[in-house]
């Protein structure tokens, strides 16, 4: 039996090809184990071995941080474009009806964008295609949207 310090800075067990995540916690068996074997100069030394366990919480954390900044990011575009809308309705290029048609319209595009979902926007501009927003505006949209997927995905 061999301890280690895992790639993700844990110290783990490695008995018999078995790796073990070493909780810290006193109460536990595989801790006060731990502690025994330092107690007996025992070494510990890092590696770059990881339990599923870190791979899952590594994996999970990146992908929130991903969500994240796909949210943000979309909750920039959409600040973005609503006041380009209300620029357009106030400068009188388009007028009130206009304004509500086509934010209505949007609305699926713009929630989905706003989760950090842009690929699922997309889909949902395609959906909608050309008939209430005009093909200039959905094809500005579709290429901002595309952009971005091949940018961050």
């Amino acid at each position: 039996m061999n301890y280690y310090i895992s790639k993700y800075g844990n110290v783990i067990k490695v008995d018999l090809g078995i790796v073990i995540l070493v909780p810290m916690d006193e109460s536990s068996i595989e801790y006060q184990q731990y502690v025994q074997f330092l107690i007996e100069g025992g070494a510990v030394e890092p590696s770059n071995i990881t339990t599923p366990e870190e791979e899952l919480t590594f994996n999970i954390e990146k992908e929130t941080q991903t969500y994240l900044k796909r949210i943000a990011d979309g909750a920039n575009a959409i600040s973005k474009f609503s006041a380009e809308l209300r620029v357009a309705k106030l400068a009188g290029t388009i007028n009130e009806e206009s304004h509500k048609v086509i934010d209505k319209a949007l609305k699926p595009v713009r929630d989905e964008v706003l989760a950090g979902q842009w690929i699922s926007a997309k889909d949902e501009l395609i959906l909608l295609g050309t008939d209430i927003i005009g093909q200039q505006l959905y094809g500005r949209i579709y290429n901002e949207l595309q952009t971005y997927i091949d940018n961050n995905y």
